[in-house]
């Protein structure tokens, strides 16, 4: 599947003629991510208001940023860089809190069909699954 990645707000002038093109998926990231940088919440809401009004679907890649570099910070501090590091620097907290404050901000537009990719924290996933509002399995996958 094709998708277009939003990295800053000026590709979000050209979401139009991209979803009219056939690119139906738009990939956020709330986290910096391998070369992505992490996209702020604000513009983060306003993407996902836009991708809603052009009939487009909304990919997340949910991590809280902050939590994670900090910790990236402090096994720095330590001297550590073993592969470990990598692990212990995204523990399930960190996802767990994006996850649900993208559901917040999903929540917010009732047009955008969402889906958070690669979700990893299998054992706290039954309680989105089961549907509290604003959760509605017809926009979320």
């Amino acid at each position: 599947m094709l998708y277009i990645v939003v990295l800053f707000q000026a590709i979000l002038k050209t979401l139009k003629i991209l979803l009219m093109l056939g690119h139906k998926v738009t990939k956020f990231f709330m986290c910096r991510c391998s070369n992505y940088s992490m996209l702020p919440d604000g513009l983060l809401l306003k993407g996902m208001k836009h991708v809603a009004s052009l009939g487009g679907m909304v990919y997340v890649h949910a991590e809280n940023d902050t939590l994670i570099q900090q910790l990236v910070e402090d096994f720095q501090l330590e001297g550590r860089n073993d592969a470990q590091v990598f692990l212990d620097s995204h523990p399930e907290y960190s996802e767990l809190e994006a996850v649900k404050r993208f559901i917040f901000l999903a929540s917010l537009v009732p047009n955008c069909t969402a889906h958070i990719c690669h979700l990893s924290i299998a054992k706290r996933s039954a309680s989105f699954k089961r549907g509290t509002k604003p959760w509605n399995s017809k926009r979320y996958c």
